[in-house]
């Protein structure tokens, strides 16, 4: 099985070829 690893903007999703699922992590803003 291979997995599938997409990082953009701190929002992680993962996705699986046999079965589409999706993790959605927010990471908190840096203040500049």
């Amino acid at each position: 099985m291979r997995a599938r690893i997409d990082r953009v903007d701190g929002v992680l999703v993962v996705g699986e070829k046999d079965g589409w699922w999706t993790v959605q992590v927010r990471f908190p803003m840096e203040r500049s």
